[in-house]
């Protein structure tokens, strides 16, 4: 009974998220699916994630810039230790922008970097960079996602080195190439893994978010 009410639980989680994915991709404008992003709880952004799709083509991501924006990580306290990690550790005191990804030097492999605001100048810092394969395998559901890793940058006692980025696509780019939305998940082994993954977005937009978490 304990495993048909679970397996129950999980396909209804799963539907749900069907139909917040279905309803994030009808949204008018990039602006609106976001805004809806940014209330969701963790663990309706994990169901909606195992409902997306890794990128089908080099063209979505590559030779980009993806504007970031932090997502709920299970109560406040956890969202505000995410931010500070983010942007206080892993960005040196600059606030964490989003990633760049250079064109593949593969059918769906390449680097990219993280794009940092200097709180003084506030320009935009490119930051540890990290390898890209749009085929790779999830941790979280072992289906075709997008994973960045950064242990070729970083050496084995940086607390970066197990750094694992996820991403799937929840919102395809409009005839112009714009409003495109990446959710994603953080990861690294010294806290926990993908069972203690982060929930994050990207968004390609000309005008660049203006939301922030």
């Amino acid at each position: 009974n304990t495993n048909t009410n679970t397996n129950t639980n999980t396909n209804t989680a799963m539907t749900a998220a069907l139909n917040l994915k279905q309803k994030l991709t009808r949204c008018a404008t990039q602006e609106e699916s976001l805004s809806i992003l940014q209330n969701l709880r963790r663990k309706d952004l994990l169901f909606l994630y195992r409902v997306c799709a890794a990128p089908s083509s080099i063209d979505f991501y590559a030779g980009k810039v993806w504007d970031g924006l932090l997502l709920d990580n299970n109560s406040l306290i956890m969202t505000q230790i995410t931010a500070f990690i983010t942007n206080q550790l892993f960005g040196k005191g600059s606030k964490w922008k989003g990633k760049s990804f250079d064109v593949a030097t593969g059918d769906c492999i390449g680097t990219g970097k993280n794009q940092f605001i200097q709180p003084t100048t506030g320009c935009v810092e490119a930051m540890h960079a990290f390898e890209y394969d749009s085929k790779g395998v999830s941790a979280i559901d072992g289906k075709q996602s997008m994973k960045l890793q950064y242990s070729s940058f970083h050496p084995f006692v940086s607390p970066w080195h197990t750094m694992v980025d996820e991403l799937r696509v929840l919102r395809e780019p409009d005839e112009d190439g714009e409003g495109a939305i990446m959710l994603c998940l953080g990861y690294m082994a010294w806290s926990g893994g993908c069972l203690n993954s982060s929930p994050f977005c990207l968004a390609t937009s000309s005008r660049g978010l203006t939301t922030t978490k």
